[in-house]
């Protein structure tokens, strides 16, 4: 075990003992000492299998304080629970017992971190792997060494054994936050660790066309599953995200996009070669097929709907995408018979795999949506919604797809009752656990197996909600914003409705033999797409027009990634990258353009001859080779009427 060597560790479960903790003692000198449970050490590790106390002097530093209670069974749970929720990543000192060739491992106080996780992390992972991440301003010429298989040596390889066989090594861009974005994350095959020429470097082998380096990307903000240390030159990653690619131990990680180095390549040329993206054998996209299901069944006799065929694409990608997706228009559009169409398209509707839900205007948090426990008969009742049954099957079927719509969701304030929703959506689904109610209370309820304290939201769910924009409704918080695609439908002329209807019926269509009934793999199927430099600078110029206007507003990563993966989800026949760029940036960006016309002035304006004006305009003019920007423009045009006669903008 080398000294410098970083570990990664949570409070060890192994033993209780009899007051029901576990992992603290009351040592002979009446000081607490805890035990943790390694979990990144390989079989060539001392420390592998064994638990590594943790005693006093560090557990002050990371913020532990001793209430030196009379009752030595009030101090080990005081400790135990201060431990239970938290991950340490330190150094290991060892020590051979006196008299004995035992070894005895204790955390070292130097460099010593601890982190405060949810539940669903402590359960979910226990093996992680170490990873070096490599800092730099420009990774080409960190491309360069990879292409031209030279040595590389950083101050990453300090804390990580390099007899160890390193499966990944991060480049990250230091101009961004590494706590917002990762950059890239490139999984190398037949790395040489120790050489005679390189001894505290790694090589890389020249990449041949038989013999690729494989990278893949990271965008977006990792979950709290991963972690870093200290000085962030280390990653630590759970091995449950990591798959065995073949049989020279190539790896990668699960959902993220897929690139060949060869000599000479590009690195924006994609190639995906999972098969966990493809729908069959012969890479057909069935997300065109169920675009063209979908325009048969809103033209028939019992939807009669009149709808654009970009927002049919719109709407699928949105939902293929985002876990949260929310229809918003007047009253009397058609929002929810969408919805229900969509359904049908799907082959779900009238099955247990599709929930209408109406929100009601006196929900005030999730317990009206969930359920509560009821102490009087030691029993949960989960809220009459079904919400919790519809959740509990897509856990028992991950092949079929589960479709959850929330009816007029603001009616009611969505931060109050879906608040938990909003906070997991986002994670990775091993980690989107809902909470019922506290998880010590499992042991008192009598139905506590059929409903246990948490309840994961699996891939295979998504939610669809509708809004109303009137005075009976309450506003989206930017917090939803972020999360949720907003689709504005377009109206179409009350004159052509006769073009979009056909005389087919439901019965007919689902009994046809090209009516096809989608599973969960559906949405596994993805198109790469990068932004390209000029679409990052677009971006980028006009977070800083926006947050120059409001600090409070602007363009975030979050924002960016959501953009990307929408586009990457698009249906492989659809080829109008511009125009749905220009309707990602309408529904995420300036929907949220919101404040008095004092505030936005410097925005969004018009000139003498009422023609629209501001820093935002400007830029979209100079990036219109990127799109014409039609959605944008009529959005913004319809803000500045809002500040013409409110005086701001909602």
């Amino acid at each position: 075990m080398e000294p410098n060597k970083q570990y990664i560790g949570k409070l060890s479960k192994s033993k209780y003992d009899e007051y029901g903790t576990s992992g603290t003692i009351v040592d002979n000198r009446n000081e607490m000492v805890g035990f943790l449970e390694v979990m990144s050490a390989n079989e060539n590790d001392n420390v592998y299998n064994s638990n590594v106390s943790i005693f006093p002097n560090v557990l002050r530093k990371v913020g532990f304080i001793d209430n030196y209670s009379p009752i030595d069974s009030e101090r080990q749970i005081n400790l135990h629970n201060f431990l239970d929720n938290k991950i340490f990543i330190f150094n290991v000192r060892e020590k051979i017992l006196d008299g004995t060739n035992k070894m005895k491992f204790s955390v070292s106080i130097d460099d010593v971190l601890s982190i405060d996780v949810d539940e669903s992390v402590i359960d979910n992972y226990n093996n992680y792997e170490m990873i070096p991440i490599i800092h730099g301003k420009n990774n080409k010429e960190f491309d360069k060494k990879l292409l031209d298989g030279d040595a590389f040596n950083s101050n990453s390889f300090d804390h990580i054994n390099m007899d160890d066989n390193i499966s990944f090594v991060i480049y990250h861009n230091d101009d961004y936050d590494l706590d917002e974005d990762l950059g890239y994350l490139y999984s190398y095959v037949d790395i040489k660790n120790k050489n005679l020429e390189f001894p505290d470097a790694i090589l890389f082998h020249v990449p041949t066309e038989d013999d690729p380096i494989t990278v893949r990307s990271i965008s977006g903000n990792m979950n709290d599953g991963i972690f870093f240390n200290k000085d962030k030159t280390i990653a630590f990653i759970p091995n449950e995200f990591l798959m065995e690619r073949n049989q020279n131990s190539r790896y990668s990680i699960d959902d993220f996009s897929t690139f060949e180095y060869n000599l000479g390549s590009d690195i924006n040329k994609a190639h995906d070669k999972s098969n966990n993206n493809l729908n069959s054998s012969n890479n057909v996209d069935k997300n065109n097929t169920l675009i063209e299901q979908f325009k048969k069944v809103i033209k028939t006799n019992e939807y009669k709907l009149a709808i654009d065929d970009n927002d049919l694409v719109n709407i699928h990608t949105s939902i293929k995408s985002n876990l949260l997706t929310v229809l918003s228009g007047m009253s009397g559009t058609g929002k929810s018979r969408i919805i229900s169409a969509y359904a049908d398209a799907l082959g779900i509707n009238n099955s247990e795999q599709f929930k209408f839900i109406s929100v009601r205007p006196f929900w005030q948090d999730d317990s009206d949506l969930l359920g509560f426990v009821d102490n009087t008969t030691n029993n949960y009742y989960p809220g009459d919604t079904g919400l919790i049954e519809i959740i509990q099957k897509a856990n028992m079927n991950k092949d079929k797809l589960y479709l959850i719509t929330l009816d007029e969701m603001n009616l009611a304030r969505v931060e109050h009752y879906f608040s938990q929703f909003l906070s997991v959506l986002e994670r990775d689904e091993k980690s989107r656990y809902i909470k019922l109610y506290n998880g010590y209370l499992e042991k008192r309820l009598y139905n506590s197996e059929k409903y246990p304290s948490e309840i994961l939201i699996p891939e295979n769910v998504r939610f669809v909600g509708t809004m109303n924009v009137d005075d009976s409704t309450f506003e989206f918080s930017n917090k939803l914003l972020d999360r949720a695609n907003i689709i504005n439908l377009k109206m179409q002329k009350f004159i052509d409705r006769k073009s979009f209807i056909s005389n087919e019926t439901m019965v007919n269509l689902i009994n046809s033999p090209s009516y096809t009934v989608f599973d969960s793999k559906l949405y596994s199927y993805r198109n790469e797409f990068e932004f390209s430099d000029e679409y990052l600078q677009m971006l980028w110029d006009l977070n800083v027009a926006i947050n120059n206007a409001n600090p409070n507003q602007g363009v975030s990563w979050r924002t960016i990634n959501s953009i990307e993966s929408f586009i990457g989800n698009l249906p492989s026949d659809y080829l109008d990258i511009p125009y749905m760029f220009d309707l990602q940036l309408s529904s995420r960006i300036f929907t949220k353009l919101r404040g008095t016309s004092s505030m936005l002035s410097s925005l969004l304006s018009k000139d003498e001859n009422g023609s629209l004006k501001g820093d935002i305009v400007k830029i979209l003019d100079d990036y219109s080779d990127l799109s014409d920007f039609s959605i944008s423009r009529n959005n913004l045009i319809n803000k500045t009427k809002e500040l013409e006669i409110n005086g701001f903008a909602r």
